[in-house]
């Protein structure tokens, strides 16, 4: 699976080693591949680049923070569901699972809710494992598994955990909106 990403030329590498860290996002004009930037919102941020030429070239992290890495994840996942045995075919021939741990964590709100949407659109259909703190990651997944200390205290929808007891989760959710109305005020 791999060699056939590399054929679409969705790759990381690094930029030079004057960057410090940096990551280069190579687009090649392909219909699979426009698709899967089209579906993480890696194509509105690359825009008419991708239309002039056959490649583009994006920096992303430290030195130029025009891509988030998690769209560049979600432009892999999509690859690899469109581009299978050396042909195109349905995404519904394919089952696929997929990790997501902390995948809005490092994001401004803007970001986050870009992404989020990316990975709502990605995950349906699909196996979807996603490790977060933020509780905005997960309330659109099936099913959340609550764990402390490694161990299984609760499960079950975003709802349903909110209406539980023992409320671990209910705990944590007004947790983190006090925390966020101590550092915005706006938020309720």
């Amino acid at each position: 699976m791999l060699s056939k990403i590399l054929t679409f030329e969705i790759g990381w590498f690094d930029q030079d080693e004057n960057s410090t860290g940096a990551i280069c996002a190579r687009l090649t004009k392909d219909a699979s591949v426009e698709f899967s930037c089209s579906i993480s919102q890696v194509r509105s941020l690359v825009g008419d680049r991708m239309a002039h030429s056959q490649k583009v070239f994006v920096t992303l992290g430290f030195a130029g923070l025009a891509l988030a890495t998690a769209r560049i994840v979600i432009s892999f996942s999509w690859a690899l569901d469109f581009w299978y045995g050396g042909k195109l075919v349905s995404q519904n021939h394919i089952t696929t699972k997929e990790l997501f741990q902390e995948a809005t964590s490092a994001l401004d709100s803007q970001s986050e809710n870009v992404v989020q949407e990316a990975l709502d659109r990605v995950m349906v259909n699909r196996t979807s494992v996603v490790v977060a703190h933020r509780l905005s990651t997960i309330q659109n997944c099936d099913q959340i598994a609550v764990l402390d200390q490694r161990a299984l205290v609760e499960k079950g929808t975003h709802s349903s955990l909110l209406e539980r007891e023992p409320m671990e989760f209910t705990m944590l959710s007004s947790a983190l909106k006090e925390s966020a109305t101590r550092t915005d005020p706006t938020v309720d």
